[in-house]
């Protein structure tokens, strides 16, 4: 648990959202667990554009590498 899984069952998919959790609905069988790493994109770069100060990027092994600012009204 903890670590990055190498692909998303393809019938996995979220079902609810609220606040910062999205909720997964796997088949019986899937692994995946509690601890696990999911990654999403975002549909609307507004979502979290416009509620941070700063974003940061990371690298392919998951370390922040860039920080870069936003600028709202």
């Amino acid at each position: 648990m903890g670590q990055p899984l190498p692909g998303m069952p393809a019938k996995a998919q979220v079902i609810k959202l609220n606040d910062q959790h999205a909720f997964l609905a796997v088949l019986p069988g899937d692994h995946i667990g509690v601890g696990d790493v999911v990654e999403f994109g975002i549909s609307h770069p507004c979502t979290c554009l416009d509620r941070y100060r700063v974003i940061f990027g990371v690298d392919g092994d998951g370390r922040v590498a860039h920080a870069f600012p936003t600028y709202f009204g």
